[in-house]
């Protein structure tokens, strides 16, 4: 017999069907290298749908222009972007994009 993850949760009765519905979800996005988002574009244009997009960036101030031409040569229609690895610190000046507020933590 095999268990899922779910089974061995001790969860409430209504909190069960909600992590069911967020696995199904889950299993139901789409990840993209840089070199196949160029194959999606019309996927991409499609409005009211909620699209995140997660970069790892390895340092937003070397890369941070990099990173701003890719998503201006993307041409995607992104509601969130979720960057990693930005290595930002204090007064250093946070690569601006336009359309987007960024907020960071140091850690």
């Amino acid at each position: 017999m095999q268990l899922k993850l779910f089974d061995l949760l001790d969860v409430e009765e209504g909190e069960y069907d909600l992590l069911i519905n967020r696995a199904n979800t889950l299993d139901n996005c789409r990840y993209y290298s840089p070199i196949s988002l160029s194959t999606q574009n019309s996927y991409f244009q499609t409005p009211n749908v909620f699209r995140l997009l997660h970069h790892n960036v390895r340092s937003l101030v070397k890369n941070g222009e990099t990173f701003k031409d890719f998503l201006h040569n993307a041409n995607m229609s992104i509601s969130a972007i979720l960057v990693t690895e930005t290595w930002l610190r204090d007064g250093v000046p946070i690569t601006e994009i336009p359309n987007f507020s960024f907020f960071w933590k140091q850690s």
